[in-house]
């Protein structure tokens, strides 16, 4: 039913300076426009170590829900018909999870993604921007979960004169402190 992979980035936020010199030293093979609209419910389902968003990329809709685990995130990740948080599958995993709670929609974040792979993971050139804000991000995320190249993500940024800085707060709660 859905794709349920360990998920472990290394992340942090950057100037826009920072950003373009990041894109200019290390080429996109692609540049994405995605829309995360995310889903809270009362009491928080971020406060019980998940969070829910679905990403509309070229009219396809990418229904994720991530949840904290001792090495990374458990990513559950699935693609469905529409921005309906009510869709069976969507349902059907929450149920098994034990989430029951009522989901509403706490807001949208929009992404301008300039995407580069090595050969030991995806880093991702983020443009954010919600609640008229807008924030630059850098992500790299591992192709292999069980292996450590933090010391590689910092040696790309470093290529760049960036110091690596640990991004204490999730493109989620950066949008609902914005609110």
């Amino acid at each position: 039913m859905e794709n349920k992979k360990l998920e472990v980035e290394y992340k942090m936020l950057v100037t826009k300076e920072e950003l373009n010199k990041l894109i200019e030293t290390y080429t996109p093979i692609k540049t994405i426009n995605q829309i995360n609209h995310y889903f809270d419910s009362e009491p928080s389902l971020y406060l019980k170590g998940f969070a829910l968003r679905i990403r509309e990329i070229n009219n396809k809709f990418i229904f994720a829900l991530k949840e904290n685990a001792h090495k990374g995130l458990i990513e559950y990740e699935f693609e469905i018909d529409s921005l309906n948080i009510n869709n069976s599958k969507i349902k059907k995993l929450l149920n098994n999870l034990g989430i029951n709670d009522s989901l509403n929609h706490i807001g949208t974040l929009n992404t301008i993604r300039h995407i580069y792979k090595d050969e030991h993971g995806e880093m991702c050139l983020d443009i954010n921007k919600y609640n008229n804000i807008i924030d630059y991000e850098v992500e790299y995320e591992l192709f292999n979960p069980e292996e450590n190249h933090l010391n590689h993500f910092i040696n790309l940024l470093k290529v760049c004169n960036i110091t690596y800085v640990k991004n204490p707060l999730t493109k989620l709660q950066r949008l609902k402190n914005a609110r």
